[in-house]
């Protein structure tokens, strides 16, 4: 949007700038807490921009800082748009490039799969990882990758060449043939998308919808689908009467398969796949706590989240565990760490729905398993909560 009437094509993108950037092509809404990085002020304008950004898992930080303010390098933007697009790692080094041992060895299975993928170009046989990116490259590898945004319900009967990109609900585009990826943003939330006789060259991502629905009917032809929500589930359902896709599940969220499809695998952790009206040419699955439910295979029901509510500020005050459904039966246990992403221990004897704040949890993160027992099954952890600072501003 610029800023007092101006472009500055030229000036160096900053990460909240990307992330604002990017947050607004999928139609982000959802927020992460992001109490526990300490360089993000609340009252920042960019406060929103990252938590939308760490709730999507394109900005993951490094420790306890996401680094709003600074200059993006072309690497981190190049691994910020893999992990939006879900693009599949790759250690399979690209061709044509003379300067990718420059790559950091964290950035260099996404910076591989954006070159496999053609989103990036390069100058003079390099790609220059570690330089800065004006805005106007950014605006040109954005170009490269989205060429067409949905962002008005209703019907489409036509389409642009290239990436396409749905980011409201109650889209149907009918009759259309994708030359590239079609991409369910994330502004779809909970709504729906008709795809009516869609040819999809590329892949159907998945990024939004709700249990009701992401609907393929017709005579489409869809060959791989990428489902990645991680604020809900979602579900697919095929109506074509054909069988469709190879499906890669890699969200953080479950997922409801009807209809007929072809070999899933889940490579995500703590997700549930349910298949109880689906036929599947095969499976696998690869993430930990996963797994594909099948007719016959478990009645039980499933543990679908658990969060943490109550006053975090004080010694003494009492936080809760709430789980969803709410009648489940479960076993807690609730782990604290120094860190955010640090290693989380159990705080023995701690195996209520509640926990009592102590002065030595002050400036600690404290996050709850719930593991369902009887008619619930499957484990949940919630989100670390930091205790502690009395609500006031860790980055100051």
């Amino acid at each position: 949007n610029g800023s007092d009437g101006k472009i500055m094509p030229t000036d160096n993108l900053t990460r909240a700038q990307m992330a604002a950037v990017i947050n607004r092509a999928f139609g982000a809404q959802s927020k992460a807490d992001i109490k526990g990085f300490t360089n993000v002020p609340t009252g920042a304008w960019y406060y929103d921009e990252m938590a939308k950004a760490v709730q999507m898992k394109t900005f993951q930080g490094s420790g306890n800082k996401l680094d709003p303010t600074s200059a993006i390098t072309r690497e981190q933007a190049f691994v910020v748009m893999a992990r939006a697009l879900k693009l599949e790692k790759t250690d399979e080094e690209p061709s044509g490039f003379s300067d990718l041992g420059d790559i950091s060895s964290w950035a260099r299975q996404e910076v591989f799969s954006m070159i496999e993928a053609g989103y990036i170009k390069g100058s003079n046989g390099k790609i220059y990882p570690k330089a800065t990116i004006t805005r106007a490259e950014f605006a040109q590898l954005m170009d490269n990758l989205i060429k067409q945004y949905i962002t008005e319900a209703g019907e489409y009967t036509e389409v642009l060449e290239g990436n396409i990109m749905i980011n409201v609900p109650d889209v149907v585009l009918k009759g259309v043939k994708v030359t590239g990826d079609l991409i369910i943003g994330d502004g779809v939330g909970d709504g729906d998308v008709t795809l009516d006789s869609v040819e999809v060259t590329g892949r159907l991502l998945v990024r939004g919808g709700g249990e009701d629905t992401i609907i393929i009917k017709g005579d489409s032809n869809i060959q791989k689908i990428v489902i990645a929500r991680v604020d809900g589930v979602v579900r697919v359902y095929n109506q074509t009467g054909q069988e469709i896709g190879e499906v890669i599940v890699d969200g953080s969220d479950d997922v409801v398969l009807v209809g007929f499809f072809g070999h899933v695998e889940l490579l995500a952790d703590n997700v549930d796949v349910y298949a109880l009206l689906a036929t599947l040419s095969g499976s696998n699955i690869l993430g930990e706590n996963s797994q594909i439910i099948l007719p016959e295979v478990d009645d039980r029901v499933s543990i679908r989240s658990v969060s943490i509510v109550g006053d975090t500020d004080l010694p003494f005050s009492t936080i809760s565990a709430i789980v969803s459904p709410s009648d489940a039966t479960v076993q807690y246990k609730w782990l604290i760490s120094d860190t955010l992403n640090g290693e989380y221990v159990i705080l023995e004897g701690e195996t209520s729905a509640t926990l009592e704040i102590i002065p030595d949890d002050i400036g600690k993160f404290i996050k709850v398993e719930a593991r369902g027992t009887g008619d619930y099954r499957r484990i949940r952890t919630s989100d670390p909560v930091v205790i502690g600072f009395g609500g006031f501003d860790l980055a100051k």
